[in-house]
């Protein structure tokens, strides 16, 4: 009876280091993956830092331009800009993506919603892009000749 609750005893004792092991082993996994999260966010932060980038929201708004000069908090990908569309500092919280004159003039070519389309497409794993459907409005929507016209009044060259 002794020898057997001995064996009992040393079981439970390697089942609990072993366990014990395994949970240090997923912590330490854990730990790995999230460094390596925090050195992508980095390096996606420092790409696009004091760049140019074009966004859009899944709404029926103008397209962000402008140069990313900091980001939401120091854990966050969302960066702010100075619009150079609609003059105010933001937050763009749709996608984006660093600016260039052909993937402007390919926008502007699009409906807001087919914009978000092919803006979005990545977040969605080939499903429908989720776009807010309320009714534009006309005041706020420019065309891609006064978004030209605003963006040079700003020193931005097309």
């Amino acid at each position: 009876m002794f020898k057997i609750s001995t064996k009992k005893k040393m079981s439970e004792q390697l089942d609990f280091q072993y366990n014990q092991g395994i949970e240090k082993g997923r912590l330490l996994e854990r730990e790995h993956e999230q460094k390596r999260k925090d050195e992508y966010r980095s390096l996606a932060r420092e790409e696009i830092y004091n760049q140019y980038i074009i966004g859009v929201s899944n709404e029926y708004t103008n397209p962000y331009i402008g140069k990313v000069k900091g980001f939401l908090d120091i854990n966050s990908d969302i960066p702010i800009i100075d619009d150079l569309v609609s003059n105010q500092e933001i937050a763009v919280m749709g996608a984006y993506k660093l600016y260039t004159p052909q993937l402007f003039h390919a926008l502007m070519k699009l409906e807001p919603e087919e914009r978000a389309a092919l803006m979005f497409n990545h977040y969605y794993n080939g499903r429908e892009v989720a776009f807010n459907k309320t009714l534009p409005c006309v005041e706020t929507m420019l065309s891609k000749t006064e978004i030209i016209e605003r963006l040079e009044s700003n020193g931005f060259v097309v």
